[in-house]
């Protein structure tokens, strides 16, 4: 999904940003390996989970958008596909006729 898709992306991006950064030498520079991976690691979720609130705000709002173009019930279908995705629920996405 695209919400997944930017969220792994802000993460990595992030984690090898901040790991660069402590690990990197300069003042930033951590020498404890542990302090530096809880760092690295409590960043990279951060951004993870922003990425995905903006993304699935973004998303929403394109789809509910009464200005912009296609049938109610395609909106409604790809927002269901996103509510599915979004939150990671096991139960099966009803089609609805376009």
């Amino acid at each position: 999904s695209v919400v997944t898709y930017t969220a792994r992306r802000a993460e990595k991006a992030t984690r090898a940003a901040v790991g660069g950064l402590i690990r990197g030498g300069g003042l930033a520079a951590i020498n404890n390996e542990v302090v530096a991976e809880v760092i690295a690691t409590t960043s990279s979720g951060l951004a993870k989970k922003s990425a995905e609130r903006l993304t699935y705000g973004v998303l929403t709002g394109y789809i509910t958008d009464p200005a912009i173009g296609g049938t109610v019930a395609q909106k409604m279908l790809v927002l269901e596909w996103l509510k599915h995705l979004h939150l990671d629920t096991a139960a099966p996405v009803t089609a609805v006729p376009v």
